[in-house]
């Protein structure tokens, strides 16, 4: 892929995801009684950043060959760096700068750790334990355990998002899903 195919790409999910918040932002304020309005709003929102996530991974995943896919939220993140345009130390395959949202890609967003943002938590793992990473699955669950939000989503390295049913009350784990058992989901 060229370079202005990759900004291109990226430029469309920063302008989804802004499009996506001023939503929210509206109808947050609206009357309660909008609940599907809201909810339809909340699943917009998630999906942008789902997208988002992937997006990035295609720009890692071309800048880093060697690596493949990044393993974790905190590969896309900027790392300690406050302005990834004039990042020190700058973009590496250990903090590409692709993901700046401190709330979705932080150091701490890596390994088993989920990560919060918008109601519901966030996680991207590799599909392999080897070096290069060919494939990923990101998983986006309800974050409050006495949510009414009971829908889960997830996304592999082929750009498509998979919905499913999420109990977040339930005792269980977290789910652990690989990319071939995010594909089984409902698509969107």
């Amino acid at each position: 892929m060229g370079k202005s195919v990759v900004l291109a790409i990226i430029t469309l999910g920063i302008v989804l995801a802004f499009v996506t918040y001023i939503g929210r932002q509206t109808f947050s304020q609206a009357n309660p009684k909008t609940g599907a309005v809201a909810s339809r709003v909340n699943q917009v929102s998630i999906t942008a950043i789902v997208q988002s996530i992937n997006t990035a991974q295609a720009t890692y995943n071309s800048r880093y060959p060697e690596q493949g896919y990044a393993p974790s939220l905190a590969a896309l993140g900027a790392g300690g760096a406050a302005d990834c345009k004039n990042a020190d130390p700058p973009a590496s395959a250990e903090h590409a700068c692709l993901m700046p949202d401190p709330e979705i890609a932080t150091d701490s967003c890596s390994g088993d750790h989920w990560c919060d943002k918008d109601g519901y938590s966030f996680r991207l793992s590799c599909g392999s334990a080897s070096t290069p990473c060919n494939d990923y699955v990101i998983v986006a669950i309800p974050a409050n355990a006495n949510s009414a939000m009971t829908t889960a989503y997830c996304s592999t390295s082929d750009s498509m998002i998979h919905t499913g049913t999420f109990d977040p009350s339930a005792s269980s784990a977290l789910p652990n899903l690989s990319p071939d058992e995010c594909r089984t989901w409902q698509r969107m």
